[in-house]
């Protein structure tokens, strides 16, 4: 039964138009913050919490892992949760962190983003509505 979660993850990456099912709806204007993030505080959580690439078994990218995610301000109020693999972003596969800064300036003025992520194995989608 293990060797079947772990297969899961492999072919969401192989393939690249797996279908997600299941997920959440995060009205991100409900989410009362403390204050804006600067460029600065981006900055700090990144070399706290630099994301690393998660492989399948046969060593495939499958999307970014990010330590102590819990612990990044808000990370957890959105609904991740420490072991998520993000895998994508509007259907668009997250593979290496070199895309991340390109994923943000494309989705800037987006107002829903559908995150793909990998919890336990399984694939999930956290579908964020942005005021």
């Amino acid at each position: 039964k293990t060797e079947t979660a772990e297969e899961d993850p492999k072919s969401i990456s192989a393939k690249g138009d797996a279908v997600y099912t299941g997920g959440r709806v995060i009205n991100v204007g409900d989410i009362k913050f403390d204050k804006e993030l600067t460029e600065a505080d981006g900055l700090a959580l990144l070399s706290k919490h630099m994301p690393t690439v998660a492989t399948d078994a046969s060593g495939n990218p499958i999307g970014l892992a990010v330590p102590n995610i819990s612990q990044i301000p808000y990370a957890s109020a959105l609904g991740f949760q420490d072991g998520d693999i993000i895998a994508g972003v509007n259907g668009e596969p997250l593979t290496n962190i070199n895309q991340i800064m390109g994923m943000i300036e494309r989705h800037k003025n987006s107002k829903t983003l559908n995150v793909q992520i990998i919890r336990g194995g399984r694939p999930e989608t956290v579908t964020f509505n942005i005021p």
